[in-house]
């Protein structure tokens, strides 16, 4: 995120498709304090992570893929990707916002390299805790060394075996449910 020494607010990177979801996420971030940048596709989404350094990218999954050569019900895990394989913007932290809600989706997004979702219609209580959340993660100052890189493939790893115990459980739930 922005350092103490900057002058600017922080800047976020919205990337949807929809201009109302769009508007509804830079009235409430800008009523934050934090500057907006936007993009209507993946192409442009990649553009702007690397021409204006956001502290922040949120990013629609479902958009237009544009030449990224990706399905568009997928552009934001590929947008993710091309951010984080960067040097340049790898540490960027990258928040999905997205109506899909299946465990499978969350584990294709924590592989691509996202950090947190936010489930349309976005809460405005949801999204000030993740943005403030972003701020106070400590993952980017560790992930600037090596122990720190270890840490992080790890943790990434970590929440995708969380997320799939987490289906395992609900599916055996569910079979308990109609076996009795």
């Amino acid at each position: 995120m922005a350092d103490a020494g900057k002058a600017r607010p922080e800047l976020i990177l919205v990337a949807d498709d929809i201009p109302a979801n769009v508007e509804l996420l830079l009235d409430q971030l800008n009523s934050l304090g934090y500057e907006t940048v936007t993009a209507a596709d993946g192409p442009s989404a990649v553009a702007a992570a690397f021409e204006k350094h956001p502290d922040l990218c949120i990013l629609d999954v479902a958009m237009p893929a544009g030449d990224l050569g990706v399905d568009d019900r997928s552009t934001g895990f590929e947008v993710c990707r091309r951010i984080k394989r960067d040097p340049r913007t790898s540490r960027i932290p990258v928040i999905f916002v997205t109506a899909l809600n299946d465990t499978s989706d969350r584990v294709r997004g924590i592989e691509a390299g996202g950090d947190d979702f936010l489930t349309k219609p976005v809460d405005y209580s949801q999204l000030v805790e993740l943005v403030f959340g972003m701020q106070r993660s400590v993952e980017g100052h560790i992930a600037s060394t090596s122990w720190g890189s270890f840490m992080k493939d790890d943790c990434r790893r970590w929440k995708i075996e969380i997320h799939a115990g987490w289906s395992e459980a609900h599916h055996c739930v569910e079979r308990t449910r109609d076996a009795g």
